[in-house]
């Protein structure tokens, strides 16, 4: 019965045009890793696992109309058996709308993850967020429909992120819920470099942003920063991407017991690349690096994988 109404929302919204624009993507696919590669010396420390995943987005982000994005994935762990399976996945709506004849636009939306694979338990975590660009001097241009849209120019904006993230869902503790929201500020900037080379970067500002435990009563006040930049080289049947992602979290300004009582701070980062290459105009084959680290530990991991992904839309 589940299944039958996961489908029948899916394919109800797939026949809502009115409220989508026509470009949309389902593709199959799945990744392998080798993870701990760093101590490759010592090859009983490697770490393999396997991803299979189903994607799905639908929309153009420059329309005033709702976008969607689902994947849905089932990872593996080589070795650790398959009692041990279950499934993550993420899904994002957005809906644009414009401020009158100028450029300016407000962004509103809502992100739901459900994780298990990388967290010490099953986490389902929501965001619901509503951003307002009075600077807009930018424009999404789609290279290539299969991919993410580029920004070409600069947008500023700022807004709010509230939602509840829900811990131990299938474990034995109770349920843990976690109530936050955040004032943010944004800076999306992007430049075409040349025909086919792009250049995009994103910061994302939250000052003050709070979490309240409720199954504790306890509360804490803190800033975080996410930056992300990338280069992307964008071929007819071959693409190279590059990137880093770095965040600064300064945790417990304040809280339950005071101000600046426990206060620390951290960051890390991940550069990043990637080379893509479609064997036929439906197929895709790709491979990628990760290297991260974080604050006290410059050389946490190091990761390499390949994958493979079909495009059915």
């Amino acid at each position: 019965m589940k299944k039958i109404v996961v489908v029948s929302i899916l394919v109800g919204i797939v026949l809502t045009g009115s409220l989508f624009a026509t470009r949309q993507n389902l593709s199959l696919g799945m990744w392998g890793d080798a993870y701990n590669l760093r101590d490759i010396p010592n090859t009983e420390t490697l770490e393999y696992s396997l991803y299979p995943y189903l994607k799905y987005d639908l929309g153009d982000v420059a329309q005033d109309a709702l976008t969607l994005y689902l994947q849905v994935g089932l990872p593996y762990v080589i070795g650790d058996g398959f009692d041990t399976l279950f499934p993550d996945g993420s899904l994002a709506l957005n809906y644009r709308i414009r401020s009158g004849s100028s450029d300016a636009f407000i962004n509103t939306g809502l992100t739901s993850t459900i994780n298990h694979y990388s967290t010490p338990n099953t986490v389902l975590a929501n965001t619901a967020y509503f951003y307002w660009y009075p600077f807009n001097k930018a424009r999404e241009v789609y290279v290539d429909d299969r991919y993410y849209e580029f920004i070409d120019g600069i947008r500023l904006g700022f807004g709010l992120d509230a939602g509840a993230d829900l811990g131990y869902l299938f474990e034995d503790p109770e349920i843990e819920t976690v109530v936050h929201g955040a004032l943010v500020g944004r800076m999306l900037a992007g430049a075409q470099l040349s025909d086919r080379i792009w250049l995009s970067a994103d910061l994302r500002v939250l000052t003050p942003g709070g979490r309240y435990f409720l199954e504790n009563d306890t509360y804490t006040l803190g800033f975080d920063s996410e930056l992300s930049m990338s280069l992307a080289f964008m071929g007819n049947r071959f693409q190279a991407f590059g990137g880093m992602d770095a965040s600064l979290n300064v945790a417990d300004l304040y809280t339950q017991d005071g101000f600046l009582d426990g206060t620390d701070y951290s960051y890390d980062f991940m550069v990043w690349g990637e080379l893509a290459f479609f064997i036929i105009e439906d197929l895709n084959v790709y491979a990628g690096i990760e290297f991260s680290g974080s604050r006290g530990s410059l050389d946490d991991e190091l990761v390499a994988y390949v994958g493979l992904q079909y495009f059915f839309l």
